[in-house]
């Protein structure tokens, strides 16, 4: 509903561009206070169940030269909306400008879709080159600029929001009663 009411099929980059690290709980405040941007990713895959119930399946990996992050949907009847794809993928991208400048870009996008026509927009608003029709979700980035210290960093504000992140994954452990 929400694509169809303005009637652009890029919404999802633009509420994507909207989220700050507040949005994300504790791992958004964990996000700023890592050692480097590889931390912050690194935090996002462990704690992704912090921001949403879909089922993901979240990797980042060295590829040689940099990073690759990998972003699937491993069950077929929760796939999302592309809108909802769009804005999870912009947030990663302004969550890492949040925690350096706002001119980071990561080398390079991958979507599973096919191009809809709009991929002028997605490389404006993402700051990268982007394809369709990839094997799975992928952002690759260059080494140097997840491996730089943060400005913001904080060991100790880093593990207390960690921990913050931990109880709440607990908290959702399907064999408790509060669950």
């Amino acid at each position: 509903a929400a694509v169809a009411a303005p009637g652009d099929p890029c919404f999802g980059l633009f509420a994507g561009r909207r989220i700050r690290p507040t949005s994300f709980h504790a791992l958004g405040f964990s996000w700023i206070a890592s050692q480097s941007l590889l931390g912050s990713l690194r935090r996002l895959c462990r704690y992704h169940d912090v921001i949403t119930t879909m089922p993901l399946r979240l990797k980042i990996k060295s590829n040689g030269d940099g990073y690759d992050m990998t972003i699937e949907y491993p069950d077929p009847e929760y796939t999302p909306e592309i809108a909802c794809i769009d804005a999870f993928v912009t947030s990663i991208v302004q969550l890492c400008r949040a925690a350096t400048d706002d001119k980071f870009a990561p080398e390079s996008i991958a979507f599973k879709r096919a191009d809809r026509g709009s991929i002028g927009t997605y490389v404006e608003v993402l700051g990268c080159p982007v394809t369709t029709g990839a094997d799975c979700i992928r952002l690759r980035f260059d080494r140097e600029s997840l491996e730089k210290p943060l400005p913001g960093y904080n060991v100790e504000l880093a593990k207390a929001n960690d921990s913050v992140a931990e109880q709440y994954l607990e908290s959702l452990d399907p064999r408790t009663v509060a669950s």
